[in-house]
């Protein structure tokens, strides 16, 4: 596998390599490194970051390493250059092993949990992915004030509207589901980010409007064991939220 990896960054040509992985809160992070530096060396001995930074370990001894996953990668649809993406295992140094917080150690190990309790037994996953599309959101703490502001063209607030025009096609509360368009507004950001899904291995069984008025969207996808859809939810998320800030 890794032979194959380092064929496929030379002949297509890709001119940087980021390893992504998932802090303590369930985000995903990067570092990125020119083609160039990427060899067999870094599949199998890693690239050093500071953990004290995320979280991980304290300032006095924060050295951690990113170990890439050879068998998950992706080209990154989101980036100018061309630039291949890996997943990368947090491990701990001086010995390399992994570290007890890292979320993708954490679902291996429920995976192996899981197989000494009832061997051979595995657990397939699908969550469905729900997030809101909103056309302004703005939000502000400080000494003499506070506020929190959504807003979205579809929304039932905007049925008063004095826009150029407003045609009256929002939806009331709790009334979106499965809605069409006119009313569904968003309907084309959701193909987009289904086809760039697609584009980065991920099967969609559909996409639809969700009950909120106020631009709820769901995706659903196909179900897959614990581990492989905890990477593919991170990467889900990932398309969604770039493609919602690019196409929308």
């Amino acid at each position: 596998m890794i032979e194959k990896l380092l064929k496929k960054v030379k002949d297509e040509k890709f001119e940087f390599i980021d390893f992504k992985f998932t802090d303590i809160l369930g985000g995903w992070r990067h570092i990125t490194i020119p083609s160039e530096k990427f060899s067999e060396r870094i599949l199998t001995s890693g690239i050093g970051i500071d953990g004290s930074s995320l979280g991980f370990l304290s300032v006095k001894a924060g050295d951690m390493i990113l170990i890439p996953d050879p068998n998950f990668y992706f080209v990154d649809p989101f980036w100018d250059i061309p630039t291949l993406s890996l997943l990368a295992d947090i491990c701990e140094v001086n010995p390399t092993e992994p570290h007890p917080r890292d979320p993708r150690y954490t679902a291996k190990k429920a995976v192996e949990r899981l197989n000494k309790i009832l061997p051979g037994t595995k657990a397939f996953m699908s969550p469905e992915f729900e997030f809101y599309l909103f056309d302004e959101v703005r939000y502000d703490q400080s000494q003499n004030q506070g506020f929190y502001y959504l807003d979205a063209e579809e929304a039932e607030w905007n049925s008063g509207i004095d826009t150029e025009p407003n045609l009256g096609y929002q939806i009331r509360y709790k009334e979106g589901y499965h809605a069409s368009p006119p009313k569904d507004k968003t309907f084309n950001i959701r193909a987009n980010i289904c086809q760039l899904l697609k584009q980065v291995g991920v099967t969609v069984k559909y996409h639809h409007h969700e009950v909120g008025g106020a631009s709820q969207q769901e995706i659903e996808t196909s179900f897959l064991p614990l581990l492989e859809m905890a990477d593919k939810s991170q990467l889900i998320k990932y398309i969604i939220k770039n493609g919602a800030d690019k196409f929308g």
